[in-house]
């Protein structure tokens, strides 16, 4: 067996050279290393005042984009009720899912429904989205109203731990006119 011996210039090297790659590392890091939720100002809907037979958008507006999300699904469902003319009351209920890479596709969600031809009605959204995290995460919702005055309905963060989090919230009623067409 034959001994190596290290000549202190050598050592000298390669200790520069570990530690130049030790603080390369360490200065190419990103500078918030945190995962956290967006936070939701609340829903725009398009048009503000639908008829039975329009197209209707609701999107669910940040406030603040998330940070560091590999995953997010949204989940929607819409709530139309509807009375005819006997005065039977109706429900008809829209749900979609979706799922995205978050930091790739991290636009505002929405979703686009067809009220149905005839009388008129209210519709409501609900909304959930969950989030797991790239990294380790922010933990505690406050549960505070994160809503503007501009906004229909509210977004709220409910639960939030160092791997996942999630929010949910609604939109208030919105009348829907009759279809003129019918009438």
């Amino acid at each position: 067996m034959k001994l190596h011996i290290t000549s202190p210039r050598s050592l000298l090297v390669r200790s520069t050279v570990f530690l130049s790659l030790i603080v390369g590392f360490f200065a190419c890091r990103n500078d918030d290393p945190v995962s956290y939720m967006p936070t939701y100002e609340g829903f725009a809907v398009e048009p503000a005042m639908p008829t039975a037979g329009d197209s209707i958008v609701f999107t669910a507006v940040q406030s603040k984009k998330g940070h560091l999300l590999y995953h997010a699904d949204y989940k929607w469902v819409i709530d139309y009720y509807t009375t005819d003319s006997e005065g039977h009351t109706d429900t008809i209920q829209f749900d979609k899912k979706n799922s995205v890479v978050y930091d790739l596709e991290n636009g505002d969600p929405s979703v686009k429904v067809k009220i149905p031809d005839g009388n008129g009605g209210t519709i409501q959204a609900y909304f959930r989205a969950d989030f797991r995290y790239s990294a380790m995460g922010t933990n505690g919702a406050d549960g505070r109203d994160y809503s503007s005055g501009s906004m229909n309905g509210l977004i709220v963060p409910r639960s939030s731990s160092t791997s996942f989090g999630y929010c949910d919230g609604s939109t208030r009623k919105i009348r829907v006119l009759p279809n003129s067409a019918i009438y």
